[in-house]
C-alpha cells in the first residue's frame, strides 16, 4: 500500500498537480512505544539489567533517529512548507 501511495504521489508530482516530498525516516528509536529491534533488543535490555543484543553485521550501515528529534523534524518541516 504505501508503495501504490508513493507511486501516485510521484505520478502527480511529474504531471505538475502538486508540489510534494517523501521522507523516509531510518529507525526509530527512543522513549515511548516504538516497535524498533534497537529499543526491544538494546535499550530495553539494558534497562532491564540483561545484556544488549545487537543481531547485525558490523559491515552492515544502519541509520537511527530518535522519537524525539524524528518529530520535532517533521513538525518542523510542515511549518517551513506551509509559510
Amino acid at each position: 500500500m504505501r508503495a501504490q501511495i508513493a507511486t501516485m504521489l510521484l505520478e502527480a508530482v511529474g504531471a505538475g498537480t502538486v508540489d510534494a516530498v517523501i521522507c523516509r525516516a531510518p529507525e526509530l528509536y527512543g522513549p515511548g512505544k516504538t516497535e524498533s529491534l534497537t529499543n526491544s533488543l538494546v535499550f530495553d535490555r539494558i534497562r532491564a539489567g540483561k545484556r544488549p543484543l545487537v543481531p547485525v553485521s558490523v559491515k552492515t550501515v544502519r541509520s537511527l533517529i530518535w522519537t524525539t528529534d524524528a518529530g520535532r523534524s517533521r513538525h518542523e518541516g510542515i511549518t517551513e512548507i506551509l509559510r
